[in-house]
């Protein structure tokens, strides 16, 4: 196993039935290359579509394309090859479509899917440093030469990100294994800049001449390229060409527009094209059908190769387990790196760039600070060199090294350009500035790796700042005041706000709520909800009503019948109503605090509890009443008009039995409103009631004595509907 763990490997790993695919180049127990795929989340880029032209921006100089993806592409002007221009002095065939003569002589029809000068546009790539021409428009406008409408073979070159749609291009590329094809790009035959030898430049020129290169089309040969013979890179690039072909004969078929006509291939096979090199010397697989796979893609690259491909079997540990990997793969989701002599480096990626803080932190051996910067920087190089690869950070990216002499700094340019040369993207590097800053781009080969894994935060929204308690108590009471200062005297304010900023704003500003309270002739409501988000805050204005609520000071109101008609349908904090008691409870846990008293959550329950004895006390009262007043063998055999907005004629507890009403004027019942609004009230009038009745009455509180009357009130109701034989009259 100690052997295998020091030996360079290119590590296959297929989990959860396929749904992730990682791979990983390890060397000397050292994560040298890492890429992941989740199934659900396969990227755009490479993929060849015909796509249709849907608007043509002149103030861009772009066109927008639609082609299969949920935002339509962007396709600049400089990425549209002249065969697509269709000029105003084109003139009309028999069946109204437009002739164009281009500068390769081939003509294009508009709207045309089968034409054939579709599949002759030239091909964009740029690999190894190298990049497929682009003819200069000169004074042509995007406008005068591309219309709406128009059919175009085009490829990703950039994946969706945010709210930009896909970046496309009409210059298409395919990548192999020694070199890359561009099948409509006219030039020569180049050599990736990466080679810097020229005896083996020269030989690979001599041997691309026997390829066969057809007119109109062009290679380059890239650097894995190096040492292989001329049947290899024959083989390639007739793969490319049979790839190419097919393009060509979909796009003339393609029934409908957008179409799909060439995915890129999967990360299995990105791996072999991209990672592998003659040093691997051993390739684990720990998936059967990956294994297959992967025997079969070396038998198309590398032939002589393919038994270093194995199947990885063992039950103790998973592959990267074995490897030691799982602890460095978690490292790179995390902004700080170790360096070995005791620094490290902050590693902060935001919208325009990506920055690198170097710090020595304990590198403290060196017993000149100028020797301690220099070491430290150096390490930083190295390391910095690797995390761009592992992470793929791409952009405009800055490194802010530690202070050291001037004369030191070519020092670090040399290092971090040796430890640059293994990455396959074109990277631009700049000078250390006089404030210690380097600047440097990275070609974006693919999607970030924590961008691919990762989401904004709900509380921060991506920020990774959010504002203190304080803060944002002093915003919700400048919110306070503003929605105050729109309401009219004698209404209610209700606030919603997480526990956090209620307990701050009670404790710490309660004052200012109360003045603001005094100055606007208001009523305050603070709401505290555990649930809620904690810079989450809702504000609602209603009238104060004048109602039956028993609050925590259990001090009490009787409102009119009219007010209480007018009150919009919000719940109750806090009732002396027993439904609505239970529905704040068990609903919105919402109680209403005196802002007097500085409360807790242990504070809160002590200044509620005589409240809730007393509302459990009037339950009992009321259903103890229930029980003496109105027994269930009451029957009544005469009929009962019964009549809203009249008086009722209450008979004795002894009585009811016997009781028959004589005329419809001695049974009536007051109207009552039927909604579920927890503040309904209404009126309940009586005449010659029983004495001992009201007495009983007395003892309850104004809310319960009105529930009581009105479940009589459903009670009699059903007794005359029985009465006159289900009809109630």
């Amino acid at each position: 196993m100690k052997e295998s763990y020091l030996k360079k490997a290119l590590l296959i790993d297929r989990s959860f039935n396929g749904e992730e695919t990682r791979v990983a180049v390890v060397k000397d127990g050292i994560l040298e290359e890492f890429d992941h795929e989740i199934s659900f989340k396969r990227l755009k880029k490479g993929n060849v579509y015909l796509a249709q032209v849907t608007r043509v921006e002149a103030a861009l100089q772009a066109a927008f394309l639609e082609f299969g993806d949920k935002k339509q592409g962007f396709l600049a002007f400089s990425e549209i090859h002249p065969g697509y221009y269709q000029h105003k002095g084109s003139s009309e065939n028999k069946n109204g479509t437009e002739e164009v003569n281009n500068s390769n002589g081939t003509e294009l029809q508009e709207g045309s899917e089968n034409s054939d000068s579709l599949l002759k546009k030239p091909v964009q790539e740029e690999a190894d440093g190298i990049k497929a021409p682009r003819p200069k428009p000169f004074t042509l406008r995007i406008q005068d030469v591309i219309k709406k409408g128009q059919i175009m073979l085009v490829q990703v070159v950039k994946d969706a990100r945010g709210n930009k749609g896909a970046a496309l291009t009409t210059y298409l590329s395919f990548a192999g294994r020694f070199v890359v094809f561009m099948p409509n790009s006219p030039g020569e035959v180049k050599v990736s800049r990466k080679i810097t030898d020229k005896v083996e430049r020269k030989h690979l020129t001599e041997m691309s001449e026997n390829l066969e290169i057809s007119e109109g089309m062009s290679v380059i040969l890239r650097t894995a390229g190096l040492g292989r013979t001329e049947k290899e890179l024959k083989r390639d690039y007739d793969r490319l060409i049979r790839v190419w072909k097919k393009i060509e004969e979909l796009s003339k078929n393609a029934k409908e527009v957008p179409a799909l006509l060439c995915e890129e291939n999967d990360l299995i096979y990105r791996a072999f094209r991209d990672f592998y090199s003659n040093d691997i010397e051993e390739i684990w697989v720990d998936d059967k059908e990956s294994f297959k796979k992967a025997q079969s893609i070396m038998k198309i690259f590398m032939p002589a190769h393919r038994k270093r491909v194995k199947l990885y079997q063992e039950t103790e540990c998973t592959l990267f387990e074995k490897y030691a990997l799982e602890d460095m793969i978690s490292n790179l989701y995390q902004p700080h790196v170790a360096l070995p002599s005791g620094g490290y480096l902050i590693i902060n990626q935001t919208e325009a760039l990506v920055s690198i803080d170097v710090n020595s932190g304990k590198s403290i051996r060196e017993r000149a600070m100028e020797e301690t910067a220099l070491k430290t920087n150096l390490e930083a190089a190295q390391a910095i060199g690797r995390q761009l690869r592992l992470r793929d950070l791409s952009g405009l990216i800055v490194i802010d090294f530690i202070d050291m002499p001037l004369h030191r700094y070519g020092q670090v340019e040399k290092f971090l350009e040796e430890a640059l040369k293994a990455d396959r993207a074109r990277i631009q590097l700049g000078k250390i500035s006089q404030f210690g800053l380097l600047e440097m781009s990275r070609q974006r080969l693919r999607q970030g790796l924590f961008e691919s894994i990762s989401k904004p935060c709900h509380l921060c929204h991506g920020n990774g700042y959010i504002l203190s308690d304080n803060a944002l108590a002093m915003r919700v009471l400048r919110n306070m005041a503003r929605q105050a200062s729109l309401a009219s005297s004698s209404s209610q304010l209700t606030v919603e706000v997480s526990m956090e900023i209620g307990h701050v704003l009670i404790n710490q500003y309660r004052r200012y709520i109360t003045e603001l309270e005094n100055n606007m002739g208001i009523s305050i409501n603070l709401q505290m909800q555990s649930e809620r988000k904690f810079d989450s805050v809702d504000m609602c204005i209603t009238p104060k009503l004048n109602e039956v609520s028993l609050l925590a000071s259990g001090s009490c109101e009787i409102s009119d019948t009219e007010k209480v008609e007018e009150k919009s349908k919000e719940p109750l904090f806090l009732s002396a109503d027993g439904e609505n008691t239970e529905k704040v409870e068990k609903e919105n846990k919402k109680v209403e605090l005196p802002l007097q008293d500085s409360v807790d959550s242990e504070g809160s329950v002590a200044v509620l509890e005589p409240t809730l004895e007393k509302i459990r006390s009037v339950k009992k009262t009321k259903r103890f009443c229930r029980k003496k007043s109105v027994p269930q063998d009451l029957k009544i055999k005469e009929k009962v008009s019964i009549e809203e907005s009249s008086s009722v004629n209450i008979p004795s507890e002894e009585g009811l039995e016997q009781f028959t009403p004589a005329s419809q004027d001695d049974l009536t019942l007051t109207a009552v409103d039927q909604s579920d609004c927890s503040a309904e009230k209404s009126e309940v009038k009586q005449e010659n009631a029983n004495p001992g009745l009201m007495e009983m009455a007395k003892a309850l509180e104004v809310k319960a004595l009105k529930r009581r009357y009105r479940r009589r009130r459903i009670f009699l109701k059903e007794k005359v509907s029985e009465v006159n034989g289900g009809e109630y009259s």
